[in-house]
Formats: C-alpha cells, structure tokens, sequence
C-alpha cells in the first residue's frame, strides 16, 4: 500500500497490491478518482481476506479485467460502487447473492461488462439501489431478477431505485417487472432496447419515476397502464416507434395520478391534451416535452389544449412545443413559474407572438422561438 500512495501522491498512475489483504481490521476502502491520478490494473484476489470491510467503494478509475468472484465473499459490505471503471466480463454470481445480504447500495454502472445478468441466490434483504448502467449486458433477465411473477420469490425484497438503461437487453418491456414490489420508486429502462407496446408496471405501487424512452416500444400511445401506477411523477417515454395519433391524460377529467414531469418527444404525436388537460394534473404539472412530434395546432385545427386549461397550469417551469407544426399559439401570461420555452422549428409567426408576450413571464431563463415564420422583433 505505501508504493501505491507514494504513486498517487505523485499523480502516477497505481494498482491494488495483492498486500491488500493483510490489512484484515479495514473496514473502508476508498479510492475514487475525480481529478487525481487512477487506478489501473485488476483487483486482487486477496481482497477477499478483508471480512470486516464495510464500504468498497473504486469508482472512477481504470481498473480492468473481470471483477473478481472474491468480492461476493465480503460478507459485511453495505457499499459497493466499481462504477466508472473497464471492467470486463461477467457479472460474478456471487455479488447478486445473500453472501451481500447486507449491502443497502450496489452500483456496477459505466463498464464493459457483458452477458446475461445472472440469476441472484437467496434474498438481498438489504438492497435499496441498484445501478448496472452503460453496460453491454443482454437479455433475458432471469427468472429471480425483477421477473417473477411471485413476490415471494423475488430476490430485491426492499429494491427502491433500479438503473438497467444503455444496456442491450433487447426483451418484451412487459417482461421486465412483472413482481409486485410495493418498494420500487425508481426505474430507468431507457436504451435498452424494449420491444412491444406500453408496458404494465401497475403491481408495483411506490413507483414514482419511469423512464423507458429510446427503445423501440411500438403500437398506440396507450397510457392506461401508467395511470395505474397510483403515486407516478416523473414520465419519459420519448423516441419510441409508437403509432402516429392524438395523445390524452386518462379520461380526459381525472388522470388519477399526482405527475410533475411528462416528457413525449418523437412519439409520433399528432394532437395533444384534446380536448382538455385534467384537472388534477393541472395542479401537479411542472414540465411539458411534447418536442419533435407531428401536432398540427391551426386557428381551424387544435392540436394543444384549450387556453382556459393552460392558464391553470400555474406550476409549469418547462414548455417544450418545438419541432412541430404549430401555427397559432396559446398565450401564457398567467405561467409566472415558466423558465423554460420552447416553440421553434414550427409555423408560428410575429403576429402571434405579440408586443408584451413574455412581460408576465419574469422568471424566463431560455427562450427558444427561433425556425418560425416571425418578421418583426418581438418584446
């Protein structure tokens, strides 16, 4: 460990001498690399000797190799973060296993890990966040992992956040989370691939955050399966292969779910919120991404929900209606929380956007009204 120091100390690159495990009383092993020299090299074997250490904590090195099967020998861990590294391979079995049955955060993200993800043994009692991000990990998902149709089978019993996004899992996104989990809050199934249409995640309860955009998720844009998930805030289902059509919240009055964040760009949208907003969603909503659709919004054709339902969306801080085919637009003097706006590449032109339009919006930070039909400043 002291040539180690000594290399880092003089902003040389190091390793992890097989002596690391001699140091059986270290509890914390933490060696990140945010502006300093790196790692290099693979862990050794010989970690495995450190059956006190609490926190493994690597990221943002250049380690390289296989991640060791030792690592799911550390029994006492609760932190476990190799993100950020070269790591390549497998994930070993033996991390998703009750040997970890005490790590509360598991994070193997931004490797090159490959294969299948493998089955977990036992129950992680303890798991609260799993990330495997930005990986090469492949379809199917196994049986135990997430899939399960009996609860009491499942391998996450306490799982709240789950990152699986930038992998090719290439599988059914109805596949993915069939288990009733009355945990899971987060889950990002973004670039993985996913086939089929809007998935039904609704046994699981708690989830408030859902990102499955940038797959291939195809026919209508149904989201009767979201306004089932009962505490749903944040939604991303953006450049999918969905079937050109009207979008609506619900059933037109109630949504029946509290949501902050929709974001639909390049679904083939091609009228939105017609004929109105919900009520419920009115209150809640603090950020519109209908971007790079096909919505025609005309003085004879309402492609955007209607000005009296806007006016009470007084929460908004985000309006993002560009890449479209608007050509009239809805005055948004009552949006005094507005930051962001959003209406270019469309037919708008000057005599729309008005001496005084934005004079109500004082907490403007970007405005974007450029590739419009516009002739004259506007103020």
């Amino acid at each position: 460990m002291a040539l180690l120091q000594q290399a880092l100390r003089r902003g040389q690159p190091g390793h992890i001498p097989p002596g690391i495990g001699l140091l059986t009383n270290l509890t914390t092993l933490t060696i990140t690399n945010t502006k300093g020299p790196t790692l290099t090299g693979s862990i050794p074997t010989e970690i495995s000797n450190l059956t006190k250490l609490n926190v493994l904590d690597l990221r943002g090195n250049k380690l390289t190799n296989a991640i060791p099967t030792q690592v799911g020998d550390l029994t006492t861990l609760t932190y476990l973060n190799l993100s950020d590294n070269n790591f390549t391979g497998g994930i070993p079995a033996s991390i998703l296993s009750a040997n970890l049955n005490r790590v509360t955060y598991l994070d193997l993200s931004k490797n090159n890990l490959t294969g299948q993800i493998p089955n977990p043994t036992g129950v992680m009692t303890a798991l609260r966040e799993l990330n495997l991000s930005a990986n090469n990990l492949s379809g199917p998902l196994p049986a135990r992992f997430l899939v399960g149709t009996n609860a009491t089978n499942h391998a996450f019993s306490g799982l709240t956040n789950i990152d699986l996004s930038h992998n090719p899992l290439n599988v059914a996104g109805g596949t993915v989370l069939q288990s009733a989990n009355t945990t899971l809050q987060y889950l990002n199934l973004s670039y993985c691939g996913l086939t089929g249409g809007v998935p039904d995640y609704s046994p699981n309860s708690a989830l408030i955050y859902l990102d499955i955009s940038h797959n291939n998720l195809t026919g209508a844009i149904n989201t009767g399966p979201l306004f089932k998930l009962p505490q749903l805030r944040y939604i991303y289902i953006g450049y999918n292969n969905f079937t050109a059509g009207p979008f609506q919240f619900g059933n037109g009055n109630s949504a029946g779910i509290p949501l902050e964040v929709f974001s639909a760009p390049a679904t083939n949208m091609t009228a939105f919120c017609t004929p109105r907003i919900p009520t419920d969603l009115q209150r809640t909503l603090r950020e519109i991404d209908i971007s790079n659709n096909n919505i025609l919004h005309t003085s004879a054709t309402n492609g955007l929900p209607p000005q009296g339902d806007l006016n009470l969306c007084t929460n908004l801080e985000k309006l993002d209606f560009s890449n479209n085919r608007i050509e009239t637009m809805r005055t948004i003097t009552t949006l005094t929380k507005l930051k962001y706006y959003n209406v270019s590449g469309n037919n708008i032109p000057s005599t729309v956007l008005t001496t005084g339009y934005f004079t109500a919006n004082t907490n403007l930070e970007e405005i974007y009204i450029n590739n419009n039909n516009l002739s004259r400043d506007i103020t």
